[in-house]
This record gives C-alpha cells, structure tokens and sequence, in this order.
C-alpha cells in the first residue's frame, strides 16, 4: 500500500551580494533565457503550465494606460505582486529560481551621490548605468548588453498600454528605437 504524504517547497530569497557566484550566475543565466524569448514563444516552449508570461506581458501591465502602478499607495502592493508572477513564469525554465533582492539603501549609504558605482551596476551584475544617445541607450557590456525593449510583436497591447512612435512599450515620450 501507499501512503500519501505532503511536501513543502520554500523559496529564499537573498540579497545580491549574498548569493555566491555560481547562485549569481544560474540567475543571470536563467533571466538571458527568459528575455530572448518574445511572449509568443515563451508560451509556446515554457508555458504548458499556463503559468508562463513572458517580459512583454510585464512590461505592458506596469506602463498599462488601463492601471496606475505608480502614484498611490497600490504600489507596494503591485510590484510584490509583479515579482512574484515573474519568478513562476520564470520556473517554468528552472523549478528552483527564486530571484534576489537588492538592498539599495545600502549602496545609497556606500556611495551616496556616486550611487551608479554599485556592485548591482558592475559587468558582472546587470550592466553599468551610464548609455549614451550616440548607441540609442542601449546597454552595451555586461551580461544584458543589447538585450531588446520589450516590443509589441503581436500588435496584442495596442491601446492597452504606453508605447513609443516605434512601437517599444514605454513612455510615450521615450524615443528608443530597440527592437
């Protein structure tokens, strides 16, 4: 006979600069693969669970005309929120990811003004912050250098959500041009 018993999985989340290298670079790793999948094919490889959205999906949600994720106190209730669908679409790559958190306050107090130092903007993390209008803002070192704008592929957010004249999901203001 068998006998039927319950397993609990937790997740740990930890902040940047605890994860050991290796942990840094299954994450890093894991979050190249799930951008270089539009939603459309994300779904199709990863998403059988119906669990999977892919960043296009996000970035429309948080720049949606229909909701306000900023300017109110839905915003610390939102982002939670937004981290959390990530990290299952995101399982649906790898069953054990779990994203780290970033304690900026602790490079506001390191570097104060010259917070752009951070280890969080080092190539080995997600790229330095300074870009420059001469490579459209693109990011251009570091393990997301060239990773794209998250675009309207499809046509599926059109009107649903802040886009620029090229079609990127932004500001409307924001003339980046990366597709």
């Amino acid at each position: 006979s068998h006998e039927a018993s319950s397993v609990v999985c937790k997740y740990v989340r930890r902040e940047l600069r605890a994860l050991s290298s290796d942990d840094r670079e299954k994450f890093i790793g894991t979050m190249q693969i799930y951008y270089s999948n539009n939603d459309q094919d994300g779904k199709s490889h990863y998403g059988a669970n119906g669990t999977y959205y892919g960043y296009e999906y996000f970035t429309y949600l948080h720049n949606s005309e229909d909701y306000c994720y900023h300017f109110g106190s839905q915003f610390w209730t939102t982002h939670p929120a937004f981290q959390l669908a990530l990290e299952q679409s995101v399982r649906a790559l790898d069953p054990s990811f779990s994203s780290p958190y970033w304690d900026f306050m602790l490079d506001s107090k390191m570097y104060g003004a010259d917070w752009w130092q951070a280890e969080a903007f080092s190539d080995s993390w997600f790229g330095p912050v300074a870009t420059s209008a001469d490579e459209d803002y693109v990011l251009t070192s570091g393990p997301f250098a060239y990773t794209k704008a998250a675009w309207d592929h499809g046509g599926s957010y059109v009107g649903r959500s802040y886009e620029n004249v090229f079609g990127v999901l932004t500001s409307d203001f924001d003339e980046t041009d990366s597709k």
